[in-house]
């Protein structure tokens, strides 16, 4: 990350030690400062464009005025809340970018590295976008620029620039009678390479121009006969096998060090190489490195550029010298109508030829002349155009006002450069960049206009599909952060599901056997209705009979409770119903332990929250999934509520119940399992550890347990996620810690970490 201001504005050094031993190491330089006056006038006096990033006291932000509130707000200041405890509610913060509350040194670090994170991420999208901005407006500065010298130079300038070289050169290929600018032809023997502008950070160049044969044995002839891009890390060091040489002549007579170069012919449309852009060692931080694909593809596609622009300007140059020759009188005309005959011709075959697109109109816009190009480009013919006005290639898109200021602009006889969205004789639009210039009599009066024009549609299509690939690429970051969050959300509820066989299992123990008492119950009843009926039967009229039949009625009764066991049966009713009752308890325990897992009725709020029953809870859950020869120790000492979110902390502790049970089942040991469950405080904190003598973790591995979708178990076992849910839950969500300590083969220890008094804070 680079370019990076930041600025610490606290009451106290002293009250933020821990932040600032943790930040001096992630960013720097550092500014720290412990007023507001001063953290705006440092502002106010910092005019770097490039981001500046401000931690500032919570203490400081209410005291704030608005003067400092809009300069924080704007774009390159980035501003985090820094906070100790609880605060109050604030009044403003829609300035904030992101709070950080300072609980420990982990807390810190993990919220600066995703802060560089994020800022690396934004910075490389912004250089993307202003380095596709910059090539355009670099195309756009060198199609403006008429003066062959300043055009060279502004091409050697943005070369640089753009591939931090320290040197460079540029040289063109001439003809060797007149040491005219020309094209390379392959074989030719009256061609040379001219050299003709040095550029040197390090050394004061004042080279001489010179010329040379083109020959494969230098660098730079080798470029120009083959066409191709030479990049070499070292010049001292050249392949055996290569076919060109370096010249150390320069380094012997200056002291100079020539390490990296680059050497890129300059092609135009029809592949002829016109030139060589050579740069020489690539620079980063003083220190001289090897220049990249990037800076390759960079310079090949200025080149490329340039030497349109370049071919173009010399036939406007060459057109301009014409017409000031025409400018002569009738007898310098007469005695010069021939060698001005032969000029016009080379002039317009230049014209006929050329790779843009040329028009020449009266002072009306009405088309006198075009060359082949436009036609090509437009698809109207010499015939469709001339005498036409040049308005048929108007697409509707442009304003009033543009064409105003376009017709104000040539009519004075300046020059207007710019950019028109035409329209082709097919009806297809297309993007030109246009140079319309004016053509004067011996009197000054403008004649024609003569207009240069070059098809830049598949340069606005790249760039237009460069912003909307950016903004397919943002919508696609947040699609897959939904998807995540949904993600977390179903395996947040996964445990449950898992764990329903086992609930079922649970539910079923005590429902069986209060099923089957019902059915004892019932018969017992049955029994009972009926001797209660005899008793009954018995009373009528019981008074009135003979002592005969009082003696049998009561024999019958006796009889009817020995042989239907009435005695056992009341003794056994009550032992049914106390079954029965605790059965009933137990159902209710274990749906009591479902709904304070989930915390139904607390709807994910963070609320006062019992750690040590949520273990009670989670245990109850998990029991089915525990193997019988597993003993759990609970060590739970007096501790007091938290605040937090029951539901998650839950899924956590029982998340790492399941692990723990898990971890001694694969141990297949003889010897019993123990699950050890510690509660206890420290200071403002309490803590949980859960202890088992598993199979432990790979030391390997340890750092990677709470990566998302990373586990150990098998295939089809296990997501990847209870851990890094766990994490989030525990570490971001509520402040706390998380940690662990395990060695292979023997057992691992995790330890959760949670504040007691919960995010209020972050809540506020």
């Amino acid at each position: 990350m680079t370019n990076l201001k930041t600025i610490i504005c606290i009451e106290s050094i002293k009250k933020y030690e821990e932040f600032l031993d943790v930040i001096k190491n992630e960013f720097e330089p550092i500014l720290i400062i412990t007023d507001l006056i001063q953290l705006e006038k440092e502002l106010r006096l910092n005019q770097d464009p490039d981001d500046t990033i401000i931690f500032i006291d919570h203490i400081f932000l209410n005291q704030m005025e608005e003067q400092l509130f809009q300069i924080l707000r704007k774009p390159q200041n980035k501003t985090i809340g820094l906070f100790q405890d609880n605060i109050d509610l604030l009044s403003r913060e829609a300035f904030l970018d992101d709070i950080l509350v300072c609980k420990s040194k982990f807390t810190i670090s993990k919220f600066l590295y995703k802060l560089k994170n994020n800022l690396t991420r934004q910075q490389k999208l912004d250089t993307l976008e202003k380095e596709v901005q910059r090539f355009y407006n670099i195309g756009k500065e060198l199609s403006a620029e008429k003066d062959i010298n300043k055009l060279l130079q502004q091409i050697m300038d943005s070369s640089m620039e753009m591939t931090s070289a320290d040197a460079g050169t540029i040289y063109i290929v001439v003809n060797q009678d007149n040491l005219d600018w020309t094209t390379y032809e392959r074989n030719s023997k009256n061609q040379l390479l001219k050299f003709v502008l040095a550029r040197n950070n390090s050394l004061k160049v004042e080279l001489e121009s010179t010329t040379s044969p083109i020959s494969k044995n230098g660098i730079s002839g080798y470029a120009v006969i083959t066409g191709q891009s030479l990049r070499i890390d070292d010049a001292y060091d050249l392949p055996s096998d290569v076919e060109y040489q370096f010249n150390s002549g320069f380094d012997q007579v200056t002291g100079y060090r020539t390490k990296s170069i680059l050497t890129v012919p300059m092609k135009d449309h029809r592949d002829r190489v016109l030139g060589v852009i050579q740069l020489i060692n690539k620079m980063k931080a003083n220190k001289v490195i090897s220049f990249s694909d990037k800076d390759e593809m960079i310079i090949y596609s200025l080149a490329g550029q340039a030497a349109v622009i370049i071919e173009n300007n010399i036939i406007y140059k060459n057109m301009e010298e014409l017409l000031e020759k025409n400018r002569l009188t009738i007898s310098d005309e007469i005695t010069k109508r021939k060698q001005a005959d032969e000029e016009i011709n080379k002039l317009l075959s230049a014209i006929e030829h050329s790779p843009s697109s040329v028009i020449i109109t009266d002072i009306n816009g009405y088309i006198q002349y075009i060359n082949p190009k436009f036609t090509q480009v437009s698809g109207y013919t010499y015939k469709e155009v001339i005498g036409k006005n040049v308005s048929i290639l108007k697409s509707g898109i442009h304003p009033k006002e543009m064409y105003i200021d376009f017709w104000k602009t040539i009519l004075s006889g300046k020059e207007w450069s710019g950019e028109f969205y035409n329209k082709k004789k097919n009806g297809e639009l297309y993007w030109e960049s246009t140079s319309v210039s004016s053509i004067k009599d011996e009197n000054g009066t403008i004649k024609y206009f003569i207009s240069v024009r070059e098809d830049i549609t598949e340069k606005k299509i790249l760039y237009k599909k460069i912003e909307e690939q950016n903004i397919v690429l943002q919508k696609t970051i947040r699609k897959l952060n939904d998807a995540q969050s949904q993600l977390i959300q179903k395996e947040k509820m996964a445990g449950i599901g898992q764990l329903a066989a086992g609930i079922a299992h649970e539910i079923n123990n005590p429902l069986g056997f209060i099923t089957s008492n019902y059915h004892t119950f019932k018969k017992y009843t049955l029994k009972i209705e009926e001797l209660l009926q005899k008793y009954k039967d018995a009373l009528l009229n019981f008074s009135e009979l003979s002592t005969e039949k009082k003696e049998k009625i009561l024999d019958d009764i006796i009889e009817y409770e020995k042989n239907n066991k009435i005695a056992f049966v009341m003794e056994d009713l009550f032992e049914l119903l106390n079954d029965t009752n605790e059965g009933l308890e137990r159902i209710k325990m274990i749906v009591n332990a479902l709904r304070a897992f989930s915390s139904i009725d607390q709807l994910n709020e963070f609320s006062p929250y019992d750690l040590n029953e949520g273990i009670k809870t989670a245990l109850i859950i998990a029991k089915s999934k525990i193997t019988y020869d597993t003993n759990i120790n609970e060590e739970l000492t007096d501790i007091p509520n938290i605040i937090a979110i029951g539901a998650e902390i839950n899924q956590v502790i029982l998340n790492l119940i399941l692990n723990a049970a898990y971890a001694i089942e694969m141990k297949q040991d003889s010897n019993e399992g123990m699950i050890t469950i510690r509660t206890y405080q420290k200071e403002e904190y309490v803590y949980c550890e859960i202890e088992d003598n598993g199979i432990g973790i790979k030391e390997e591995l340890i750092n990677r347990i709470y990566e998302p979708f990373f586990t150990t178990k098998p295939v089809g076992t296990g997501t990847g996620l209870g851990l890094s849910i766990s994490y989030d839950i525990v570490v971001n969500k509520h402040q706390g810690e998380i940690s662990v300590e395990s060695k292979e083969g023997i057992g691992s220890k995790f330890v959760v970490k949670l504040p007691i008094k919960g995010r209020v804070s972050i809540l506020n």
